[in-house]
């Protein structure tokens, strides 16, 4: 795409999440991706050791701009982008885990920044204490061992007590779960996936697919000022009941946006709905 042709984009991370991000960019809109290293564990941590005291979003912020003060003054016009992840239950599928996945991408050069947020349920995010390595085995399929790292602590913890980060070995676990296991108070021990890209391919998958919807989005241009990144930036509820008529809570409308120049465009959802079956009605179906 010419508006990023013969330009850079640093990937603000410490954990190789560019190997994700680098080939729908390239692929995509010819922009040269590069890793730019930097300590973003200080931002807090999966393993609770550093505890995360910003949003998602404005901690992936605060990737972009700590890279951008490290920059040489040559790089300042560069694009950079950034990542963050948080994981639990899913906020409305009852017992599903989740994951949302974030990326922020911007440029202070052009004064642009453009945020894109996507929840996944294809995760690899598993927890649980254990009282001797037999009952670890029979489960260590499922967590996708060793191709997927684990997390290693006594039971019982607080941040200053032991923890091990990214075991991918049998015979690492077995070790790491001895000496856990001796120290802990109640004699189990905690594992859990290691949630840091780099030691968990099934998250790395899932910002190189976050990342390719980006790519793709920055493809589309503002109607009014031709900028980059031209999308939907609210869905807007209220798809009447074919019944009775009644807003119900079904998205109507969803509203394009420009993350430069805020023009904002209403349109029809991409189905061209316009009417709600009565069981998602809260009159008709209370």
């Amino acid at each position: 795409m010419k508006f990023f042709e013969n330009r850079v984009c640093r990937v603000a991370t410490l954990h190789r999440k560019e190997e994700a991000i680098r080939p729908p960019f390239e692929s995509i809109l010819g922009l040269k991706t590069i890793d730019f290293r930097i300590d973003t564990d200080q931002f807090g941590t999966f393993s609770r050791v550093i505890e995360r005291k910003l949003s998602p979003v404005f901690c992936a912020k605060e990737k972009c701009l700590t890279a951008l003060k490290a920059l040489p003054q040559e790089c300042a016009r560069d694009f950079l982008v950034a990542s963050e992840g948080s994981f639990g239950p899913h906020p409305l599928i009852p017992f599903a885990r989740c994951g949302q996945e974030i990326l922020y991408f911007m440029n202070s050069d052009l004064n642009y920044e453009l945020v894109m947020s996507e929840i996944f349920l294809n995760i690899n995010f598993f927890g649980g204490a254990f009282l001797n390595m037999r009952e670890i085995e029979v489960i260590l399929d499922d967590w996708k061992f060793p191709s997927h790292a684990l997390v290693v602590r006594p039971n019982l913890w607080n941040r200053d007590s032991l923890l091990f980060n990214g075991v991918s070995s049998l015979a690492e676990l077995e070790s790491c779960f001895e000496t856990c296991k001796k120290i802990s108070s109640d004699s189990k021990v905690w594992i859990e996936t290691d949630m840091r890209a780099h030691q968990n391919p099934t998250r790395m998958q899932t910002i190189g697919q976050l990342a390719e919807k980006l790519a793709h989005r920055l493809t589309s241009l503002c109607p009014a000022c031709n900028t980059p990144g031209w999308g939907v930036v609210r869905q807007i509820p209220g798809l009447c009941c074919s019944e009775c008529g009644c807003a119900t809570d079904l998205i109507e409308f969803l509203e394009f946006g420009c993350c430069k120049c805020k023009y904002l465009e209403k349109k029809l959802r991409d189905d061209r709905k316009n009417i709600a079956d009565p069981q998602f009605c809260p009159f008709c179906n209370p």
